[in-house]
């Protein structure tokens, strides 16, 4: 077990120096065409770090996200794919082309992702009612919804604006009834609404889909920020109070990296069959597992992170046992940590019951 706990610190750290290389290869490709993508002391870094800051670095434990996205430019989608790195609790698509060339392919491209992802189309929310629709709900995945529909279904997937919104939007208002609910949307945390460019065609679509969105979200903490969004009329960062920000998406892309990959984000070290080897999960690997599999103690993923150094290691562990026992001792239900250190009572477990009860 030791020898097996060496390695898994090794892997670890090799995985880091991986991602590092990784970073400074996309850097140095990047870098020699695009001087502002190289300098990271420029207005337009500047302008990413104050977008950084009033996303909340992506932190879902903070906040909870929705995107909001239009048919990408093929020459911008890699640097927009890095978004499929952040947990989000929705994404409106209005591109009817994103499952076959689109941003929905890109984020479903890795295998295991496509599981991750509820989708919707208007058509489809028309014909389910509300007790049906809060059971297609997965509030462990994410919610994708076409709001103008695919270019593959019997409808031919875009309307024209009125024939949308006669038809459709009463569908899109059914299902943002059903996400604001507290087992969906976390009714204490700010949910922030990320938007992407948008054509011009498809503004009015935009204006009626995120009325319909805040009218359904008015008891939650909701604010809009968009990127590079020349198209927009003063209107709509009127009417919903958008920050805009002017990053390119090369320097958008840029920063992604820093935050999503460099950082390596959140984990969550959950125990193995092996006794004292415990493995690390990202956030979307551990609901990947939640979907399949069934997970014998709830919370067993809440466990101390771990240190590469040994004694730093063993005081947060012992800190966190003392909380767990403190708070079953409270009269909370008992967690798996207090299970594995014997806190509701300590006990000896025979193979072979007493030679007493075996006589009588």
């Amino acid at each position: 077990m030791a020898e097996q706990d060496r390695y898994n610190r090794c892997e670890k750290k090799l995985d880091a120096i991986d991602r590092k290389l990784d970073f400074i290869a996309n850097q140095l490709a990047g870098g020699a065409s695009n001087p502002n993508y190289e300098d990271r002391s420029g207005p337009q870094w500047d302008e990413w770090l104050k977008f950084r800051d009033v996303v909340g670095d992506f932190d879902s434990q903070k906040n909870q996200y929705i995107l909001v996205t239009d048919a990408v430019p093929h020459e911008h989608l890699e640097c927009y794919s890095m978004l499929r790195g952040v947990s989000w609790k929705m994404i409106l698509d209005f591109d009817p082309l994103s499952e076959e060339e689109g941003f929905y392919r890109q984020f479903t491209s890795k295998e295991g992702q496509s599981s991750l992802v509820s989708m919707f189309t208007p058509e489809e929310l028309n014909q389910s009612t509300m007790k049906s629709l809060i059971r297609l709900v997965d509030p462990n995945k994410t919610q994708w919804l076409f709001v103008n529909g695919r270019s593959g279904d019997n409808e031919g997937g875009s309307k024209e604006f009125s024939d949308w919104e006669a038809s459709s939007v009463k569908g899109i208002s059914s299902l943002f009834r059903c996400c604001c609910d507290k087992d969906t949307f976390d009714q204490l945390k700010p949910v922030i609404c990320l938007i992407l460019p948008f054509r011009e065609q498809s503004l009015p679509y935009l204006q009626v889909t995120l009325t319909r969105l805040t009218e359904n979200f008015n008891n939650l903490n909701l604010r809009f920020v968009s990127v590079d969004n020349k198209n927009r009329p003063s209107e709509i960062s009127e009417i919903f109070n958008v920050q805009s920000f002017h990053l390119c998406p090369k320097i958008l892309h840029l920063g992604l990296m820093e935050v999503l990959v460099m950082s390596g984000g959140q984990t969550l070290r959950m125990p193995t069959s092996h006794a004292g080897v415990m493995v690390n999960l990202s956030p979307r690997q551990h609901l990947y597992i939640k979907e399949h599999l069934d997970i014998l103690y709830i919370g067993c993923e809440d466990l101390p992170d771990d240190s590469d150094d040994p004694s730093e290691s063993t005081e947060k562990d012992e800190s966190f046992l003392e909380q767990q026992r403190r708070s079953f001792l409270s009269g909370n239900q008992i967690s798996f940590a207090s299970l594995f250190d014997n806190h509701d009572a300590r006990r000896q477990i025979e193979r072979h019951s007493d030679s007493r009860s075996t006589s009588s």
